[in-house]
This record gives C-alpha cells, structure tokens and sequence, in this order.
C-alpha cells in the first residue's frame, strides 16, 4: 500500500491556488497511474500546473495541512495525526519517500521561478531537519508537469454586486448568531448590575457591542482567507468565494468597528468603549493569528468571549465590581466545555488548515481541561451569592445543571468520541442561557435611599 502527502505551505493565497490548480493529491494506494491531458500553448516558463486523476475515490484516503513550519498530516481512516517536518531536500534515490520530496520540492522550485514577482516561497522548515524516509514501498509514481500557461500581470476587474444580497454579505461577515450570543452576556451583565435601569443607555451598550463584534468578525475573516478556503465549515464564506473584495469588507469593518466604539463612549461611558475596544484588538491582534502559532489561542479566546458581560456591568455602574468580574469568569470557563467540543469534531478540518488547536495538537490537555473548567462553573456558581450578586438560592438551583455538565465533561474525557463531543457542545448551549435565567430571577433585591444611593437588601 503507498499513500503520497501533500504538502501546503502558510499564508499565502498564491500558493494555496497552485495547490488546487496542481491537484498534487493524485496519489492512490495502488498507484494508480496519471492521465495526462492534452494541453496547448504550452511555454518554457510555468506559472501554473495541473494534473488530471484517474481516480477520485482514493486520493480522499489522506488530507494534510500545513501547520506553522511543521507540515501535518491528518489519516482519516486512522484517526491519528503525523508530522513531516523531516523531509528535507537531501534525499536518497532509494527511498520512495523522499523520492516525493524531492519531485515536489522541484515543483515548489519551480513555481518560485516562474512566479518571483507575486509569490516568496517559505520552504525554510524543509532544510532544518535530517532526512529521513517516512514511507515504505516498492512502486511510485513519478509527478508531471503540464498545462504551461504565460505568467501574467495583475489587472484590475470591476466587480458588479447584488445590492439585494448585499445585507445578507454583511450578516454573513458579522456572523450575527455569533454577534447576538455576545450582546445576549453583555445584556446580562447589565441586567445584573446594582444600579437604575436607563432604556437609553442598554440599548445604546446592545446597538455599540453589536458593531463592534460584527467588526471584528469581519477583520477576522479577512486574516483568514487562505485558510478557510481549507475547511469545509468556513469555504463557502463571502471572501473566499470572491462574493465581496476585501476592500469593501476592510472598509465595512472600519465602519461597524468606529460606530460600535463612538456608540458605546456616548452612549454608555469610556469605560465601556475601553472594553469594547480591548476586545476588538484582543481578538484581531492576538486571537487571530495565535490560532496558528499555540494551543494559548483558546485561553485568550475565551478572555475575549469574558469581557462582554463586564462591559454591560460597566455601562451600567460605570466601574467594574466583583459582580461583573464574577460573570465574566463565568463566561470565561464556560467557553472550555463549548469550544474543545466543537473542535473535536473538526479536528480534520484545523489540521488541513493548519491551526494548533488543543484537540489537533494535544488531544489529551483537551480532555483535562474540559473537565476542569466544568467543575469550575460549578464553583463560581456556588459563589455567586458572596459577591451579593444573588441569593442563596442560584447555588442550590444551578447545582443540578452544573452537576449534569460536569457529568457530560466526565464523559468526554473518558471516552472523546463524536457522539460524546456533539452531546457535551449542545448541552453548552443550552446551559449558558438556563445559567443567564436563573442569575435574573435570584438577583438580590434592591433599594434606593433618600440620597438616591442603590444597595442591596441584606436578607
């Protein structure tokens, strides 16, 4: 049996292209042999290649990515992640393995000449590492070349848009439900607060979050173009199907992300706009591109996915107390249990893109700290009455649905699989608004004074 890799370099749209256009995963286990096409207009300099396979069953067998400099592989049929950082550009004839190698390094070579006005190829990880063979077998096919096209200039097209569909590019790129989760926290950390409801200062927080999470999204999405073309979930987002340019998506963005700011400091107070800001550069600056450098991405993540209910607590109060503090911890571990269930099911798909998420880089950790975080909800649950932000009450009525999430966490670190992984992700739906619910109806009741001072009755 002889399975051949493919091999996707980082960050660069271009070569994303070439990998598609060359369809260099044509490799079957019974190596299969290449029809070739007949091709006009052929030239001395190549810019783009293409190979055309006879089958199309067995080449799904593998799916690889390229994480970092560190190329990874993902067998499906096995479950079970590779690396082939070790291939390197000295290579022995003798080995199948680098045989490959060493074809396909001709061809990203040869891609590099033919195309060094647009395109700077990083093939720097390939030459830190011994050679090594990597496969056993007795037969290879060799790669060929066809499809010769003139390299050309980039011109400029215009670009018609539907203005009927226009609105929904837009929900699309702020990914409303997402956007609505996040003004649903900040909502409840302004319910929650102990101080005068104002009508006009909620719905200014809502209306100034909500532009500010749809600008994010859009920035977001932008970084990750090359990336997202790679995934199932995400290759059919407005960008990389080419829907909007990302110019207009840069300038929707500047937009959503100076009206939510202006909104939320006119609006609310500076504090809140503050919040909102250090959102957006958490999760645009720091968020974004740790996905692909460490697993830390989903503990600055779920500080982002934090901050929402205390900039609804701020809004209100205008400062930020324990309460607040309080819910955006609650906010913080719950994002564990949701999002290692939902990247465990997609595991195939980060790795083909080559993002270090914790259930493709350490499946394990993954597990652990699924759990912890679920037995750590329980705890600030329990302490929500000592920060006077409700009654004794919310303890002993969230404890059965804590009890029930950390039963299912028991279960997914015991035995990760995909039902166990869709089962504890659903349930972390459901349990973040049951908790959101039972904090409204326990919250400690409230008097003002004849200076006009709110405090919270002691029972």
């Amino acid at each position: 049996m002889f399975n051949l890799w493919v091999i996707k370099n980082r960050g660069c749209l271009n070569y994303m292209k070439f990998i598609s256009f060359a369809s260099l995963r044509q490799f079957s286990k019974r190596a299969l042999p290449i029809a070739v096409a007949p091709l006009k207009n052929q030239d001395d300099e190549l810019s783009s290649l293409q190979s055309v396979v006879s089958n199309k069953q067995e080449r799904k067998q593998l799916e690889t990515s390229h994480a970092d400099e560190k190329p990874i592989i993902f067998v499906r049929s096995k479950q079970q992640m590779l690396d082939l950082s070790r291939i390197t550009t000295q290579v022995m004839e003798k080995s199948v393995a680098n045989v490959y190698a060493q074809d396909l390094l001709r061809l990203m070579q040869l891609y590099k000449d033919t195309n060094s006005k647009s395109f700077n190829f990083h093939n720097d990880g390939y030459k830190k590492y011994p050679e090594t063979t990597v496969l056993e077998s007795s037969e290879v096919v060799p790669l060929k070349l066809v499809n010769a096209v003139e390299p050309r200039e980039l011109e400029w097209q215009e670009q018609v848009i539907d203005l009927v569909k226009l609105p929904r590019y837009y929900m699309k790129l702020a990914k409303v439900r997402l956007t609505g989760l996040v003004v649903l926290t900040a909502l409840g950390g302004y319910m929650m607060a102990p101080a005068p409801f104002c009508i006009d200062t909620l719905l200014f927080t809502c209306v100034g979050t909500f532009f500010t999470s749809a600008s994010a999204n859009c920035i977001n999405q932008l970084f990750e173009v090359p990336f997202d073309s790679q995934m199932r979930r995400t290759k059919n987002r407005v960008l990389v199907r080419g829907l909007l340019t990302p110019l207009h998506v840069l300038s929707f963005a500047t937009v959503c992300g100076a009206s939510g700011l202006t909104i939320l400091t006119f609006g609310a107070n500076g504090l809140t706009a503050a919040l909102g800001g250090l959102t957006l550069a958490l999760y645009t600056l720091a968020y974004t591109p740790m996905k692909r450098m460490s697993i830390l991405n989903t503990w600055v993540g779920s500080v982002v996915g934090a901050i929402p209910p205390v900039m609804g607590w701020a809004a209100c109060t205008g400062q930020i107390g324990s309460g607040g503090l309080l819910l955006g911890a609650i906010l913080f571990a719950w994002q564990f249990p949701h999002f290692n269930s939902l990247s465990w099911n997609l595991r195939a798909d980060y790795a083909r893109a080559g993002y270090r998420m914790m259930s493709v880089v350490s499946p394990d950790l993954c597990r652990r700290t699924t759990l912890r975080y679920s037995v750590a909800l329980l705890a600030l649950c329990s302490a929500a009455p000592l920060c006077d932000l409700t009654t004794w009450t919310f303890a002993v009525d969230s404890l059965p649905v804590n009890l029930y999430f950390i039963y299912l966490s028991w279960k997914f670190h015991e035995n990760a699989d995909t039902p166990s992984a869709r089962k504890l992700f659903r349930a972390s739906l459901i349990y973040l608004p049951i908790i959101m619910a039972l904090l409204g109806i326990s919250k400690k009741p409230q008097e003002k004074n004849d200076n006009g001072v709110i405090s919270v009755v002691e029972n």
